[in-house]
């Protein structure tokens, strides 16, 4: 399995928030506009959170790195299939979200991502401090 370097996924998220834009346009639900946001956000997290240790510890933030959880995990000597399936499960569970939510009108409300989003970053915190840099 490959995963994407910083640069992909920025040509990929671009990409992706216009099909998001252009669906909660055509469904007439405005509130799916988060739906973009929830179901990549382990990987936005993962993304942005790195980026913020990187600054943290001053170091670039745009230069070629393997800092993020999913390359630490697989550096740690976990198996990419078990990595991939982690942050598909997550992404399972961040669509299940969505999708109910749209259908109960949690989108409209900030806590809908606040949540998950303070789950994920105390899980990579806890990741962080376990894995070797």
């Amino acid at each position: 399995l490959v995963f994407p370097c910083d640069v992909e996924r920025l040509a990929v998220g671009v990409y992706y928030a216009g099909v998001v834009i252009l669906m909660a346009r055509e469904s007439q639900t405005p509130s799916l506009i988060y739906a973009g946001p929830l179901w990549v956000l382990p990987f936005l997290a993962d993304t942005l959170l790195t980026m913020a240790r990187r600054a943290s510890q001053g170091r670039p933030i745009w230069n070629a790195h393997n800092e993020h959880v999913y390359q630490r995990l697989i550096h740690a000597g976990r198996p990419q299939l078990s990595v991939a399936g982690l942050y598909g499960f997550f992404g399972l569970i961040m669509g299940n979200i969505t999708i109910y939510g749209a259908e109960k009108g949690w989108l409209l409300s900030p806590w809908v991502l606040i949540v998950p989003t303070l789950i994920l970053t105390m899980g990579y915190i806890v990741l962080s401090r376990n894995l070797p840099d």
